[in-house]
């Protein structure tokens, strides 16, 4: 049920200060031992008690939404010299002002007091999450109170619940906002009170031409998918993940359809960004199984774009594909990298063979396996989740790099889990271990030993694996049924002594599989074997 009405003389989009400082003082001080049903039950604020409350959430929001302005002002426009404490402190005192704190501190406590159908402050309350909230929380780190930034939003969801409840109203994607904001701060916690005492993310909102202010500042249509990657290149950036954002420079780009790669949650594009400047790959996220005109279905694919920048800033490894940058073309999420000129390793081994001989496929797959070797091995350890031919690269020094980490997760990772949880399913089934096939887990270490030995089939003898067996519905059963792939099934199984037992055993129960150690030392005897020399392959 709605509260009472208010009633008001002061315009519901506009407050001057004197009425905000005095509405501030009347509703923030009360007398001691008066708790808060007390407060209510004896109108201790009067009969227009969410009225006046109300009216100081709106000052608040509009107090806030000047924060760009005044956050500016704590460094000259000018200079980037880093600012030393005493001076820090002196320009804090300066620009944010009593009623400012107030502003920062207090606004979502006014807010929850306020009727529910006020469209005033709700106006202003999304707003300000699509514009400012970065600005706010800067503010809340230069005054040392980004603790309280969380529970500040809590409080905001949980007054937009009770509008959305009351007016029958499905909402928008103002909550889902606030949550990721709340799950953000609480896990970059460390990192952003470092950002806001050096006042750089102050400094590039300070420039009008600077890329922060590109990227946060809306140009007023409010579409929703707009809002939302703004909001998704902000927290990449605040994640001080050491990558380029390309989307200004690719933005008006013209991609070819001639020119794109499917993949079952990407589009690749080959795109030259200048005359006489590199050629890259776009891969641009493909929404599969997500409405992208819904606030939850953009929110999906934004924590996707969120988890491969993640993935791709944290890896360097030359048998692991680099990401060069991300960008945000056309309201739509991408990841950039150099673009390979060979294609994939099933594009490589088709156009090559049969003249590829037996030792440089044996190379090919020690490549792939030192990769994913330093995927296994990285802190926190990466689980690729979909190795196949179609998701090794060859690059221009012909060389096997992973790449596609569509299904990629990190395990054990306390900051990437308060965004993302990866459900364990299916990579391609002709590839997929059988736990994974029976739903019985996520995916991890020893199921990417099984589609390894699995991809080891493809370098060696360009077939696929189950080639016996047509539809995906009989390799589904075969596996459930404990079958793996078997020398009669190809026309010319792999001849290296060893090398189909190795294969074998990583086709075992999870808990008997080679570690990809036990898998990458055993490729590295058999090419010690070889008559014929191998290149190096290169470890880090």
């Amino acid at each position: 049920m709605l509260t009472s009405a208010a009633t008001s003389t002061h315009s519901p989009n506009h407050i001057t200060q004197a009425a905000f400082i005095h509405c501030a003082e009347v509703c923030s001080v009360r007398p001691s031992g008066l708790n808060e049903t007390v407060i209510h039950s004896v109108g201790y604020f009067g009969p227009n008690f969410e009225g006046r409350h109300g009216l100081v959430a709106k000052g608040c929001l509009q107090y806030l939404h000047g924060l760009r302005r005044d956050i500016c002002q704590l460094q000259s426009l000018r200079s980037t010299k880093q600012l030393d404490a005493k001076e820090l402190e002196e320009r804090i005192r300066l620009y944010i002002t009593p009623t400012l704190r107030h502003a920062c501190q207090r606004w979502a406590y006014h807010l929850s007091l306020t009727r529910y159908d006020d469209d005033a402050a709700y106006s202003l309350l999304y707003t300000f999450l699509t514009r400012h909230l970065l600005h706010w929380v800067e503010v809340l780190s230069l005054l040392g109170k980004v603790d309280i930034a969380a529970p500040l939003l809590e409080l905001a969801v949980s007054w937009l619940h009770e509008r959305n409840a009351c007016l029958n109203d499905l909402g928008d994607e103002s909550c889902d906002l606030m949550r990721t904001a709340i799950r953000f701060i609480q896990a970059f916690r460390d990192p952003i009170v470092a950002r806001g005492c050096h006042v750089y993310t102050a400094l590039a909102f300070s420039r009008t031409e600077g890329p922060l202010h590109r990227v946060y500042n809306t140009d007023g249509a409010g579409n929703l998918p707009g809002a939302t990657m703004r909001w998704t290149r902000y927290l990449v950036r605040f994640l001080g993940v050491q990558i380029m954002d390309l989307s200004d420079k690719l933005t008006n780009a013209e991609f070819s359809p001639r020119g794109s790669i499917g993949g079952g949650y990407s589009d690749v594009y080959c795109l030259k960004v200048h005359p006489s400047g590199p050629v890259v790959a776009i891969k641009a996220l493909r929404p599969v199984g997500i409405d992208t005109g819904s606030p939850v279905g953009l929110n999906r694919l934004c924590k996707r774009l969120l988890r491969e920048v993640k993935l791709g800033a944290s890896l360097n490894h030359p048998h692991v594909a680099q990401v060069s940058g991300f960008a945000i073309i056309h309201d739509k999420p991408a990841l950039v990298s150099p673009w390979c000129k060979h294609g994939n390793i099933r594009k490589y081994l088709q156009e090559r063979s049969p003249k590829l001989t037996r030792d440089r496929r044996l190379e090919l797959l020690l490549q792939v396996a030192e990769g994913l070797r330093y995927l296994h091995s990285h802190d926190p350890v990466v689980v690729h989740g979909d190795l196949k031919a179609d998701n090794v690269l060859v690059n221009d020094e012909e060389e096997a790099q992973l790449c596609d980490f569509g299904l990629s997760r990190f395990v054990d990772d306390p900051q990437l889990a308060v965004f993302f949880t990866s459900k364990g399913s299916n990579g391609t089934t002709r590839w997929c271990a059988p736990e994974i096939l029976a739903e019985e887990g996520l995916c991890n270490q020893r199921s990417d030993i099984y589609s390894f030995a699995c991809l080891g089939i493809e370098i060696m003898i360009d077939q696929i694996p189950f080639a016996g067996i047509g539809s995906d519905f009989n390799i589904m059963k075969a596996i459930g049924a404990g079958c793996s792939p078997i020398p009669q099934d190809y026309r010319e199984p792999p001849a290296l002594a060893g090398l189909w037992d190795l294969l074998r055993r990583c086709w075992l129960a999870p808990g008997e599989r080679p570690t990809i150690h036990e898998v990458c030392d055993k490729l590295s005897l058999f090419t010690r074997q070889q008559s014929t020399p191998l290149r190096m392959v290169r470890r880090r």
